[in-house]
């Protein structure tokens, strides 16, 4: 039987701001901007006769 050693990296227990600061600010802005601006999707109203 083939044993393995597990070696923790940190991958799970260490914050995504330590680990990838770009990404989490990337992630953080674009949550504020859905949190606090709107977006407006134009759309054609087609009614039928």
């Amino acid at each position: 039987m083939t044993e393995f050693q597990m070696t923790d990296t940190g991958f799970f227990t260490t914050s995504l701001r330590d680990r990838d600061a770009e990404l989490y600010g990337a992630i953080r802005d674009e949550l504020s901007r859905q949190r606090h601006e709107i977006e407006l999707i134009a759309s054609e109203n087609i009614v039928s006769s």
